[in-house]
């Protein structure tokens, strides 16, 4: 490990200060338009630029602390030299890992999904059903596929092919206007590519599981995400009645057998904001 003395000094020299003045800028800037804005997209963007400048800014910690470490010796000699040679790069490979560490985790994670699901097949009654519901309401092609659970959820992964996945357990237990509005509901999250920033976040929540800002914003988008979901269903059904139906059968469900909602975008089960959905759509 570099000395302290080391240290202090890479830290105050004028280019690592300003690099980290500058992420600090740009952050309040961030949190500036986040608490101004009403567009509920602009504030998602916010907390996703938000997310990389943490995800930036840890990188570059760790990085340019195994640097400093590796160059001691050398500081010595050429300290001036050494300090811009360690703060550019850390700087760029911090943002270089970012950026493919993102692109890794959406594909991978997309594939790992895919992959392991448990899938089974529709019965004609259920392939009749999701047929007539996407031509009644006009719906763009998407592939449904039904996972063998149950559970009662839905997910849906976009990408160069746009899935939804139902288990057999909503399929059971949902009647045909309560099933269109979680289809509608679906079709929002892959219209605003919602599943590629809920995989993202999920996955970098548990890298950088000390942060309490990429925690905060992996629930604040997700909430937002479901929020924006269900007014696109309602707005579509032109009521709030089926959707609030659906969420109210999945909630009981999960009560009388004491389980949390598995989220497909989580290592972990958790319940995703049922009670605050319902309360929302209740006083809708």
């Amino acid at each position: 490990m570099a000395s302290l003395r080391f240290l202090i000094t890479f830290y105050t020299h004028p280019l690592v200060v300003g690099i980290l003045a500058f992420t600090f800028l740009l952050a309040c800037t961030l949190l500036v338009l986040y608490a101004s804005s009403q567009r509920a997209i602009l504030k998602r963007k916010t907390l996703l630029g938000l997310v990389s400048l943490s995800t930036f800014l840890w990188l570059f910690f760790i990085l340019s602390i195994l640097l400093c470490t590796y160059y001691e010796h050398e500081y010595l000699e050429y300290p001036l030299r050494i300090v811009k040679l360690i703060a550019s790069i850390s700087a760029l490979a911090a943002l270089t890992i970012s950026l493919i560490l993102a692109a890794l985790v959406n594909r991978r994670t997309k594939q790992y999904f895919l992959r392991n699901a448990p899938l089974c097949s529709f019965t004609k009654r259920e392939r009749a059903l999701l047929a007539k519901i996407c031509a009644t309401r006009n719906l763009p092609p998407v592939t449904f596929k039904k996972i063998r659970k149950e559970f009662p959820n839905a997910y849906s992964l976009s990408g160069k092919q746009d899935i939804i996945f139902f288990t057999k357990g909503l399929l059971d237990n949902l009647g045909p206007r309560e099933l269109e509005a979680v289809i509608l509901h679906e079709y929002a999250h892959l219209a605003n590519k919602d599943s590629t920033t809920r995989i993202y976040l999920a996955i970098m929540a548990k890298i950088i599981f000390f942060d309490p800002v990429l925690r905060y914003v992996h629930r604040t988008i997700g909430r937002e995400m479901e929020f924006m979901a269900d007014d696109y269903a309602v707005a579509k059904l032109h009521q709030k009645k089926a959707l609030l139906s659906a969420l109210r059968n999945i909630n009981d469900y999960h009560l009388a057998h004491e389980s949390f909602l598995p989220s497909l975008y989580s290592l972990k089960p958790e319940q995703v904001f049922l009670d605050e959905r319902i309360a929302r759509l209740a006083n809708y």
